[in-house]
């Protein structure tokens, strides 16, 4: 198996992105989790393209989103619950 290909045949970078989203999902639960997703592959792309070490580009990444997320959810009240 290479180091791009996880099992099932999924791309390893995307595996874990997948994974990473899901832990920032727990987080930020008012925030739709395919928004979520798509920051964290959006964001993993933008980085991947200039980057000439490419070891911490997901943790890069999950900061980068975790931080955006953040503005936004400190910006947007959460929903009424009553």
């Amino acid at each position: 198996m290479s180091d791009r290909t996880a099992a099932g045949g999924m791309s390893g970078v995307e595996g874990i992105l997948r994974r990473e989203a899901e832990q920032l999902v727990r987080r930020f639960p008012h925030v739709d989790p395919d928004e979520i997703l798509g920051l964290m592959r959006e964001t993993y792309a933008r980085l991947d393209q200039n980057a000439t070490i490419k070891a911490h580009l997901v943790n890069i990444t999950v900061g980068q989103v975790d931080n955006r997320l953040r503005k936004i959810t400190r910006s947007d009240p959460p929903p009424d619950e009553s």
